[in-house]
C-alpha cells in the first residue's frame, strides 16, 4: 500500500504534468487565434481600432491578444479556486474569439459569393454575358475549348459543381470561369434549358432573340459551347439541343466541325448544313432532320431513334417495278 507521502509525491507530479500539457496548449492556441484574426483582418482590409481612453473598449471589439507569457513550473504546490477560474476564462476567451473567426470567414465567404452571382431572368441578357467572356480566333486555344477538353479528361458528369471547387491558378482563367458558371447557374431554371424551343408556341420569343443576338460571335460560340456540353454532362442535354435549333435557325455556318458524342432530344434542326462535320458518336432522339446536309460527313457509332424527315425519295422514269437501287452522295 502507498504511503501518503509518496501517493501526494504522484498526486503533485501529475498536476504538475497536467499544468504544463494545458499551459503548452495555451500557448499554441494563443498563436492560432492571434493568426487566423489577422488573417482575417487582411482579407476584409479592417482599418485599426481607434485609440480609446483605458477602460473605454467595448466588450464586443475584436482585438488581437498579446503574446502568451512563457512560463516554465518548477514546483507545484496547490492550486488555488483564484487560478481555476483564470483557467476557465482564458478558455472561454479562446472559445468565442474562435466563433467570432469562424463567423467572419463565413461572411467573407457568402460577400464574395454574393457579388459574383447576379440572377437574371431573361433569356438574351443571360447570353449577352458571354460578351464579358474573351474568346481567341484559333478555336484550339478558345477557353471553351480549354474547359471540354479538361472535363472530358476528367470524366466529369456535374459541370457547375466541379468548377464551382475546382481551384484555379491563373486569376484571369478564373475570373472567365466565374463568368461561365454565372451564365450557367441562370439558365440552371430557365425555360430554355427546360423545355422545347423548337414548337410553334415559342416562335415569337425566338424571333425577338434572334434579332438581338444575329451576328454576334461571342453568343455564337456560347450556343455551340452549350450544344457540346450535352455531351458531357445529362442536365444540359435540353439547352444544348435548343442551342442547336438556335444555330440552324439564325444559319450559323456550322461545316466542317466537330460535334462528336452530343446528344440531340425533343428539337428540329430542318434544313442544317453539317458539310463534312464529325458526328461520330451522336445521339439523337426525337429530332426533326429534314432538308439536314450531311453530305461528307462522318457517322460512326450514332444512336439516332424516333428521327422525323418530312420529305421521301421517289424514282421518276419507272414504269415497271424494280429489284435494285444505288444511291450515291453528291459531296459539295
Amino acid at each position: 500500500m502507498l504511503s501518503v507521502e509518496h501517493y501526494t509525491e504522484q498526486v503533485r507530479t501529475l498536476t504538475q504534468q497536467g499544468i504544463e500539457t494545458f499551459d503548452r496548449f495555451m500557448d499554441e492556441s494563443y498563436d492560432r487565434v492571434n493568426g487566423a484574426i489577422d488573417s482575417i483582418n487582411n482579407q476584409m482590409c479592417l482599418k485599426p481600432v481607434p485609440e480609446q481612453k483605458k477602460d473605454q473598449r467595448t466588450s464586443t471589439e475584436l482585438v488581437k491578444l498579446p503574446d502568451a507569457a512563457k512560463v516554465k513550473i518548477e514546483v507545484i504546490i496547490i492550486i488555488t479556486p483564484d487560478e481555476t477560474k483564470s483557467f476557465r476564462q482564458k478558455r472561454s476567451l479562446l472559445i468565442t474569439l474562435y466563433r467570432r473567426v469562424q463567423q467572419q470567414k463565413v461572411e467573407v465567404v457568402v460577400q464574395e459569393e454574393q457579388e459574383v452571382f447576379e440572377r437574371q431572368e431573361d433569356l438574351f441578357q443571360i447570353l449577352s454575358n458571354a460578351n464579358q467572356i474573351i474568346i481567341d480566333d484559333d478555336d484550339s486555344s478558345s477557353i471553351y475549348k480549354k474547359l471540354l477538353d479538361m472535363l472530358k479528361k476528367e470524366q466529369i458528369k456535374d459541370f457547375v459543381s466541379y468548377l464551382q471547387s475546382f481551384k484555379y491558378q491563373d486569376q484571369m482563367e478564373k475570373e472567365q470561369m466565374k463568368k461561365i458558371i454565372n451564365i450557367l447557374k441562370n439558365l440552371k431554371d430557365h425555360e430554355f434549358k427546360l423545355q422545347d424551343y423548337s414548337p410553334e408556341a415559342f416562335e415569337e420569343i425566338k424571333k425577338d432573340l434572334m434579332n438581338k443576338i444575329q451576328g454576334d460571335k461571342n453568343i455564337m460560340e456560347l450556343l455551340k459551347f452549350l450544344v457540346m456540353l450535352s455531351s458531357i454532362d445529362d442536365q444540359f442535354i435540353q439547352c444544348g439541343s435548343n442551342s442547336l435549333h438556335m444555330l440552324v435557325m439564325m444559319k450559323v455556318d456550322m461545316r466542317n466541325q466537330s460535334f462528336e458524342n452530343i446528344r440531340m432530344k425533343n428539337t428540329s434542326i430542318i434544313g442544317g448544313n453539317f458539310v463534312r462535320c464529325n458526328m461520330n458518336g451522336s445521339e439523337f432522339e426525337n429530332v426533326d432532320i429534314s432538308g439536314v446536309n450531311l453530305n461528307g460527313a462522318q457517322m460512326f457509332n450514332c444512336k439516332w431513334k424516333n428521327i422525323q424527315v418530312h420529305e421521301l425519295n421517289k424514282l421518276d422514269g419507272h414504269t415497271r417495278s424494280y429489284q435494285q437501287c444505288l444511291l450515291s452522295l453528291f459531296l459539295s
